[in-house]
């Protein structure tokens, strides 16, 4: 059971926080992720990925897809690794006052929904997770709840996933980056601005819950992300 959680983030590590965009208009596809299979067939592992707002599927974790199932494929013999999109919409904030807040609403019910539909057809394998900008808030929210104020919105209150209970417990790591809900020094930050919070700082419940998965849980944020670190002097887009 050490693979999830050891290969899944020293994986991470060798890749670096750099993802490549895509050209406007273009969708990322299976010939540019080698080694990973889209679907929602059994798999000794199988991630969870939510793109960040306006990405094409799957978004910038492309490459840390195609990493992951490779790793896991080589570990196990051909045939370790699977992954699938959190389908929903993942509008900006710029679409209207509502639309960040609806779209990251549908984003964890989505997640919720695929999570379960996939544990319980495939009761031995272990979730992973990975989320980007929007996407963190998905996989933060499902996992640690929500419900309140952010951007110009509000979300209503959602409970997060029990850690003892299916599919919670068969979670197994999750990589957030660019988290736009995140709480300064908590031990799952990773980066320069590890000691900043987010737009907005998970609190009390809501903290309480996605620490239930913080030995399995990594939080990158660069010094200088606009989103990630508001306090950091001369914040920049590019470092998001």
């Amino acid at each position: 059971m050490f693979w999830p959680c050891l290969a899944f983030l020293s994986a991470l590590a060798a890749l670096g926080l750099a993802q490549d965009e895509p050209n406007e208009g273009n969708q990322y596809t299976t010939d540019t992720l080698p080694g990973v299979t889209p679907s929602t067939d059994c798999k000794p592992f199988h991630i969870f990925v939510a793109r960040g707002s306006d990405e094409p599927y799957p978004g910038r974790a492309h490459k840390l897809l195609a990493r992951l199932c490779t790793d896991a494929d080589a570990e196990l013999h051909g045939d370790g690794c699977g992954y699938e999109d959190i389908v929903y919409p993942a509008n900006p904030s710029s679409d209207g006052k509502d639309a960040w807040c609806l779209s990251a609403t549908k984003g964890a019910e989505a997640e919720q929904r695929q999570m379960t539909d996939y544990a319980k057809k495939c009761p031995n394998s272990s979730l992973l997770l990975v989320g980007y900008s929007q996407g963190t808030a998905v996989v933060g929210d499902i996992l640690g709840s929500t419900g309140g104020p952010i951007w110009e919105c509000v979300q209503p209150e959602r409970p997060g996933l029990k850690r003892a209970e299916v599919p919670g417990s068969k979670v197994a790591g999750v990589l957030m980056f660019g988290s736009i809900k995140r709480t300064a020094n908590e031990t799952y930050n990773v980066g320069g601005a590890s000691h900043l919070d987010g737009v907005r700082a998970r609190e009390g419940e809501h903290l309480e819950g996605l620490r239930q998965y913080a030995n399995l849980t990594r939080d990158y944020c660069n010094a200088g992300d606009p989103i990630w670190a508001v306090e950091t002097e001369d914040a920049k887009g590019k470092h998001h």
